[in-house]
């Protein structure tokens, strides 16, 4: 009884701060999400912070309502991922908006489970982190995509990882003998031919270190 009133409640505040904004079909479509997100234990805050962002910035409420739809669905399949790989509930809604994040920025919901199934659930957080990290400073979001999988289908550890990612921060950075897509294309390349730990960062460096530092090329022009 307390739940119901509680959800009948949480309507009704909702109604009265997006009413406004919204036209009644559009606030009807809004609750529609908050429902399916609330029927699969999903955190509703994620999708009260996507309207309230999107009401900050002006946007017209029916890309709002197209936003919240999708990434209601999106929370939907990582509640669904997060039972078949049984997260704790207390690590759950950090998960589900982990989960979410990756797939708005480009994963899909069976990449993260083939992520979880390949690396095991002690190191899918950090991979769906270390893609994150990738695709938002890396124009080729498939080449992350790929890289990340691969990286899970080697069940690389969270220590061989964090090395990875030290080393592609350290010539992202510097920018002098590699481009982004080049870093992640010899990561790629040193996994393939079975190199781990700190092979494989040597690996990179050495790649690195034969090259003629781009800057020095441009000056040459």
């Amino acid at each position: 009884m307390k739940r119901i009133m509680l959800i009948a409640f949480t309507a009704m505040l909702a109604a009265a701060e997006y009413g406004t904004y919204f036209t009644p079909e559009e606030n009807a479509l809004i609750q529609a999400a908050f429902r399916s997100a609330r029927d699969s234990n999903a955190p509703e805050a994620y999708l009260s912070a996507k309207v309230n962002e999107g009401i900050a910035k002006r946007s017209p409420s029916a890309r709002i309502v197209t936003a919240v739809t999708n990434c209601a669905a999106k929370l939907v399949s990582a509640a669904r991922i997060a039972d078949i790989a049984n997260i704790p509930k207390a690590e759950r809604e950090r998960a589900l908006t982990l989960f979410t994040d990756a797939m708005i920025n480009g994963l899909t919901a069976e990449d993260i489970e083939h992520i979880r199934a390949s690396s095991g659930n002690d190191v899918i957080a950090d991979l769906i982190r270390a893609y994150l990290t990738l695709s938002s400073y890396q124009s080729d979001a498939a080449l992350s995509r790929t890289l990340v999988r691969t990286l899970a289908e080697k069940r690389i550890t969270r220590t061989e990882l964090a090395d990875i990612m030290n080393v592609i921060a350290r010539y992202d950075r510097d920018q002098l003998r590699m481009s982004r897509r080049e870093i992640l294309e010899s990561v790629a390349d040193g996994i393939r031919d079975g190199k781990r730990g700190h092979a494989l960062t040597r690996a990179v460096e050495r790649n690195a270190e034969s090259r003629t530092p781009l800057r020095r090329i441009k000056r040459r022009q």
